[in-house]
């Protein structure tokens, strides 16, 4: 019969948030409270840590005289918020540290997760955006499906693989960064339809590839060019 085939491509990886960050002080000073600990969940403008505010106090009611707006919001920074809905995965300092641009707690973003599959720079096709793609996750019995949104233009000089990446749709909330994934991406190959047989209709003999047609009622060996 006449159709087209799709290409599978097999990849691992691993799942990944799409935004992590190291959140530091914008000013210096002591901690003296930090709100959070490592697997709270927190929404944006939460406080995850205040630094001693009285210095930025006296230092504000000094310049209050002249009207100095920056020791304003120097002491609004002594308290520092989250600047997106995440969750805690790392918390790097306790109270009575001094504070500063080092990242006090690490935080990864809620509901976000994408797969980062590496692909062989030798695949016999490349991957376009939109790709659908199967992959199974450890510990999560069902597969997941999603498609190819990011294409890396970038090939590794080490493992000669480059990046993928599928958004993860992830109802259960089981899937956590960090696991490891196995994926398939199904690329179909377009263009004319050409003749399709079964596979197990093929017969090699003599390093060549041939099949059987019938002809009223003789089944004559054909030899065939597959690929």
């Amino acid at each position: 019969e006449l159709g087209t085939l799709a290409v599978a491509i097999d990849a691992a990886g691993e799942i990944r948030a799409r935004r992590v960050s190291g959140i530091g002080a914008e000013v210096s000073g002591r901690l003296v409270e930090i709100f959070v600990d490592v697997g709270d969940v927190v929404a944006a403008g939460d406080p995850l840590f205040q630094i001693d505010p009285r210095p930025y106090e006296v230092t504000l009611a000094e310049a209050r005289a002249g009207l100095v707006e920056r020791a304003a919001s120097d002491l609004a920074r002594t308290r520092v918020v989250a600047p997106y809905a995440a969750a805690v995965v790392e918390r790097r300092t306790h109270e009575g540290e001094l504070a500063g641009p080092a990242p006090a707690v690490v935080l990864q973003e809620s509901g976000a997760l994408v797969a980062v599959l590496n692909i062989p720079e030798a695949a016999t096709v490349p991957i376009p955006i939109g790709a659908p793609v199967r992959f199974t996750v450890e510990g999560i019995d069902a597969p997941l499906e999603s498609r190819i949104d990011v294409v890396s233009r970038r090939v590794d000089a080490e493992t000669r693989t480059y990046e993928v990446r599928a958004p993860v749709d992830d109802p259960s909330g089981r899937v956590k960064a960090g696991s490891y994934v196995n994926a398939r991406i199904e690329i179909p190959s377009g263009g004319t339809p050409t003749p399709l047989i079964d596979r197990s209709s093929l017969v090699l003999r003599d390093g060549a590839s041939h099949v059987f047609r019938l002809e009223g009622d003789t089944a004559r060996r054909v030899a065939v060019r597959v690929g």
